[in-house]
């Protein structure tokens, strides 16, 4: 099943202050849900404030037009996990099953990937290069014509992809096996995938370019609050971490290095998302 609990994309996130520092959030955020359905939702990717889309439990596909969300037909009662596209009329959305979905601006249709593991993520470099990752170290990438599987030389589960290029491309995961969990960073330099070293779970992934990425997570801790948020970051060399409260997050995204969103919920499990920026 999918397993991230949060995904963020910035349309139009404001940044709160000019120093390098995080931030919460103000009282700027609409709470919105159920509308117009109540399926969990886990994927969010937009080309602008009036075209987002979000996918989610049972086929669910909606599309925000600026003024309201509307229900898409997706063909499919899989769980969505993830949603990314190069443009308004060129849109893909993973999940469940190994599937993935396409969107050329009309209908929804599916595709064959190949694999039926579950698939998390999805991102690309345009229309004709695109990544999806997944459980067991499943790394797909597509050519503009069919879907292809990639030596990603781990088991670990696959949770989220983002690149600055062809051939720059981040992978997060976590190993479920390990007690307790352990998370994982994995760069893709054009011919072959390898690790970057990780910590505690790892989630999310993105980045303003090749020198300005950033993934977030959690580790667990021997005493209360028993976890703390993790946020890596890399100027293209090694990772620093900065811990931000006792939350878990879940998802990164931004709109420039000076604009970058994370969010995720409360160490103490009462839901509550955090809108934070880097200055």
């Amino acid at each position: 099943m999918c397993t991230r609990l949060f995904s963020l994309v910035v349309v139009g996130c404001l940044v709160i202050g000019g120093s390098a520092t995080w931030a919460t959030p103000g009282s700027d955020w609409e709470w919105i849900y159920p509308l117009p359905q109540g399926n969990t939702l886990m994927g969010v990717w937009g080309t602008g404030a009036d075209d987002v889309f979000a996918v989610g439990d049972h086929g669910t596909i909606l599309h925000y037009d600026g003024l309201a969300w509307s229900e898409m037909s997706s063909g499919t009662t899989d769980c969505l996990c993830g949603v990314w596209g190069s443009g308004p009329n060129d849109v893909f959305a993973v999940g469940e099953y190994g599937t993935i979905l396409h969107y050329n601006g009309s209908t929804w249709s599916a595709m064959t990937s190949g694999t039926t593991e579950v698939l998390h993520g999805v991102w690309g470099s345009g229309p004709n290069d695109v990544f999806a990752v997944g459980e067991e170290g499943t790394v797909l990438r597509y050519n503009g014509s069919s879907w292809s599987a990639m030596t990603s030389g781990t088991y670990w589960h696959l949770l989220d992809v983002w690149g600055s290029g062809p051939n720059d491309v981040y992978a997060v995961g976590v190993d479920d096996l390990t007690i307790p969990e352990q998370g994982g960073i994995w760069n893709y330099d054009g011919s072959s995938w390898f690790s970057q070293g990780g910590g505690g779970p790892l989630y999310g992934v993105w980045g303003s370019g090749p020198n300005d990425v950033f993934v977030v997570g959690f580790t667990y801790l021997n005493e209360p609050p028993w976890f703390r948020s993790e946020i890596y970051h890399t100027s293209g060399g090694s990772w620093n971490v900065t811990t931000v409260s006792r939350s878990l997050l879940y998802e990164v995204s931004g709109s420039g290095p000076n604009d970058v969103c994370v969010v995720g919920i409360d160490a103490r499990f009462d839901l509550r998302s955090f809108r934070l920026f880097h200055g």
